[in-house]
């Protein structure tokens, strides 16, 4: 599955509807121009959230993470396309 970052979007309040969000923790954060490049754990893994500077958004912030489903690409491996409910079969993503 490839999340961009620029896709994503966090958030210190939970989501009405939390379907397409992860609750994530703020690790770091890098300035990036009118933009800031956030590092959020979530579970263990991280991921990198492209967004605006929000002031009450540093490290250690607990967030969600939205996710625009649109804009998400599945990869399954192997060259093989995932089914059509977007599930990959093979055993490997």
């Amino acid at each position: 599955m490839v999340l961009r970052p620029e896709d994503l979007t966090l958030s210190a309040l939970a989501p009405a509807d939390d379907r397409n969000a992860i609750p994530g923790r703020i690790t770091g954060l890098a300035f990036q121009g009118s933009n800031v490049e956030y590092e959020v754990d979530v579970g263990g893994a991280l991921l990198r959230v492209l967004g605006r500077t929000h002031a009450d958004l540093v490290p250690g912030t607990p967030v969600w993470v939205a996710i625009d489903m649109r804009r998400v690409a599945v990869f399954c491996g192997a060259g093989k396309p995932p089914a059509a409910d977007g599930i990959c079969r093979s055993g490997r993503v």
